[in-house]
This record gives structure tokens, sequence and C-alpha cells, in this order.
């Protein structure tokens, strides 16, 4: 297959020094195959040969970014096939935005430029333009950029008539005019493919996880945040860090981030202004700023004792973060009881079983989880059926019990209140009856 001409906007990136972009640094071809597949989708009236045509002139010619966003978001064939089919006039829309968008090139290679010269250990990342399937206007994997086209190229004229209720997602995101903050996007997306943890392990750390590229894009771009959370938490700082302070340590972070603004603010992504507060906090008191960015960018999000570190010296927070855990914990709901299972743990009847767990408040009934205890998968019972109360008080384990074995697992914090709060977990151990 011939390879598609590059646009005049791309040969300029041929014009940026090659210390701050190199050529390959950003692709768009990708964006050329899909309209090629596009346009002979929608002349073919035999449906039976869309999905053939797809894989001859998109997937077939893709380039690693392709296959990057794919896998990040599970995109198929069939998704991109029926997206074809059933939105031509928000296809057409996003069609005429792409020489607008992509006319913004040279300002992401400047703002990767200024980035790289704040943090100059960083390693090169390719940035890729994609036609996706409405799942992600820009991610970071596996070390490169992917920037979802079909959302981050939308704005306020895009048409979304045709989308049904199920994606009004879509359409509140095109309203926000995403394809102006194209280059905002591409450097954030940019600084995560730098950072030394692929993910975090609650509210507060997932937050610095997204808040810290928030930041450098800013420092880097010389362009704000056009969140809305941005200016709601401009306008409302103390009460959403006092309500913040509250959750910091929740495992469960989705009336924060990734979420509606279904939530109790009524806007969505708080967490990144939380997370943009606390690393413009720690920049603005270190001396040197050098050592302030390699600190922000290279923070190990899976640590707690770093996460701790970098939050305690941003001043942010008026008491330790130890007390923050604490009243979080005082809130959890507990087990009350586990019965069923007889008085004596050391002598349980093998066979079947069955051993109601009784919470202290009502659980979301569409969660549970139970896990291995110190022992391991040995020790780990053969469940055959798990029945929640209408309540949401009690949990039933049905068991197959072996005769003579020790017995080891935890119902843990897989289980959570309606509002996010995670289950104390609760170990569980008891040996069975010889045969």
């Amino acid at each position: 297959m011939p390879t598609p001409m590059r646009s005049p906007i791309f040969l300029l990136l041929l014009s940026v020094p090659f210390s701050a972009l190199r050529a390959q640094d950003i692709v768009t071809d990708d964006l050329a195959y899909f309209w090629e597949a596009y346009d002979a989708i929608r002349q073919e009236p035999d449906t039976n040969a869309h999905l053939p045509l797809f894989q001859e002139l998109l997937q077939d010619r893709g380039t690693p970014g392709l296959k990057a966003i794919q896998q990040a978001r599970r995109y198929t064939a069939e998704d991109y096939v029926a997206a074809i089919r059933n939105y031509p006039a928000y296809w057409e829309s996003i069609r005429r935005n792409e020489a607008r968008a992509l006319a913004y090139i040279p300002e992401i290679a400047a703002g990767l430029q200024r980035f790289r010269q704040l943090y100059p250990d960083g390693a090169s990342a390719a940035i890729y333009f994609e036609p996706g399937v409405f799942r992600t206007p820009g991610t970071a994997v596996d070390g490169v950029v992917v920037i979802g086209a079909e959302l981050s190229f939308a704005d306020t004229a895009t048409v979304c008539w045709e989308l049904p209720a199920s994606m009004d997602y879509v359409r509140a995101y095109a309203q926000q005019n995403p394809i102006d903050g194209l280059v905002f996007l591409a450097v954030h997306e940019y600084v995560h493919t730098q950072q030394s943890a692929a993910y975090a392990y609650d509210l507060l750390s997932q937050s610095l996880f997204e808040g810290i590229p928030e930041f450098l894009a800013s420092l880097s771009t010389g362009q704000a945040s056009v969140q809305p959370a941005f200016a709601y938490g401009a306008l409302h700082r103390e009460e959403v860090l006092a309500r913040f302070a509250e959750e910091m340590h929740n495992p469960f972070y989705y009336h924060w981030l990734y979420n509606s603004s279904d939530n109790e603010f009524g806007v969505r992504d708080l967490g990144y202004f939380v997370g943009y507060t606390l690393a413009e906090a720690y920049y603005e008191k270190q001396k040197d700023k050098t050592k302030a960015i390699k600190a922000l960018v290279e923070l190990d999000f899976e640590s707690p004792a770093a996460v701790a570190a970098l939050v305690e010296a941003t001043g942010v927070f008026p008491e330790p973060l130890s007390v923050y855990q604490a009243a979080f914990d005082a809130r959890r709901p507990v087990v009350e009881a586990v019965e069923g299972l007889g008085d004596n743990l050391e002598s349980v009847p093998y066979g079947k079983a069955a051993m109601a767990v009784r919470f202290s408040e009502p659980m979301d009934r569409r969660f549970w989880s139970t896990g291995y205890g110190e022992a391991g998968e040995s020790a780990f019972p053969a469940i055959t059926a798990l029945t929640f109360s209408e309540d949401g008080r009690t949990m039933v384990y049905e068991m197959d019990l072996e005769p003579g074995k020790a017995y080891d697992f935890v119902i843990n914090s897989g289980y959570r209140t309606a509002d996010l709060r995670p289950l104390q977990p609760k170990v569980v151990r008891f040996k069975t009856q010889p045969r």
C-alpha cells in the first residue's frame, strides 16, 4: 500500500530543532488512512464488504499508534464500522475541523520543547493522532501518546443530533470546545509518558497522577487548563479542599475523577484541580525549580510514603495526612458478625455451608470482594453462590468445605457503601472437622 502524503502542517515540524522534536514524534498518518476507509465504507452499499474495507484501508496499514489506542480502549473493527454507518454527520463535522486541529501541531511541538527544557532527563515519546470510537480524547499508553481525533477535534458546532442518549457525554464534551485545548491535552499526555509509575492507589495519589501533568502542561504551554473543574475550584477552593481531605484516602475516587457532573458539586473531575493545586504549591515552595519539577515528574505514585512526603511539603492541608487517614478509617463500615459456621471455629462441619456476613451499614449490592488470606490460594474456600440481602446488610456465602482443612480468607474493601466508603477488611479463619 502506498503511504499517504504528509500535510504541509506536518512538514512544518521539520523546521523545529532536532533536540526539541524529531520528525517522527508527531504522526498523523492514520487519519488519512481512516478517511480513505470512511469514504469507501460510506460509498459501498454491500454491508458485508464494510469490515474487509476497514481491514484493508486502515487496520492493515495502521501505525503503532492505532494499535495503541485500540488496545487501550478495546476498540474493535466492528466498533469503527458501526460508528461510520450510524453517525456520518458527526464524522463530517470532525473532518471539517481536521485542518484547524492539525494547525496546532507547531504549538504542540513548542510546548514539548519547553517541557523538555524544564525536564531535560525525559525520554522521547511519539504522539499519534488517531481515529477512535468515543472512549478517549487522549491518553498515554506504553510510552506513547494517542490523541483521539473524533473527540479532541470537536467544538461547539460539532453535529451531535445522530448520537443516542447514551452518548450525551460526547455532546457535553463538544460544548467545552475541546479543539482549542488540543495543545494542552497533548502536552499533558506527554508528561504522563515520563512518569515513573503507571497507576496510583487512592484519591490523593491518583489526583496527583493527573494534576501534576496538568500543572506541567500549563507551565510548558503558558495556557490555563480549560477544564470546568478549574473555574469552579478557583471560586470554591476552601470548600473543595476540605471535602477532598475527608475523602483523599479512599481507593474509590469516582466522585472526583473520570466522572460525570452528577456529584455533590455538580462539576466533574475536581481531582484534577486538587492535584494541580498540590503540584503548584510544591513547586512554589521549592527554591530549586529544576529539582522541584524532577520530583513532581518522578514521584512514585505507588508509594504512600513518597506521596505523603510531597503533599506534606505543600502545606495545603492544615493537618498531617495521618489525621485525615484516621478520620476516614473511622467512617468506614465494618463486618459486625460472621454467622452460620457454628460456635467452634476449630471444628466446623465439612460439606455444604452457608456463611452469613453482616455489615454495620448497607452495602452497594453491585459490588463485593473476597480475597486470599495469609495462607494464599490453597486456603480459599470453594464458593458456589453469593446472595446479597435486599437491604444490603448481609451477604450469604454458600461454600463446599473439605474435611480436615484450615481456611483463611478476607472479606475485603471491594465492598463499599453507596457513597463509596470501603469496608474495613475482615479476616475469616476456621478449620473443618476431620472425615
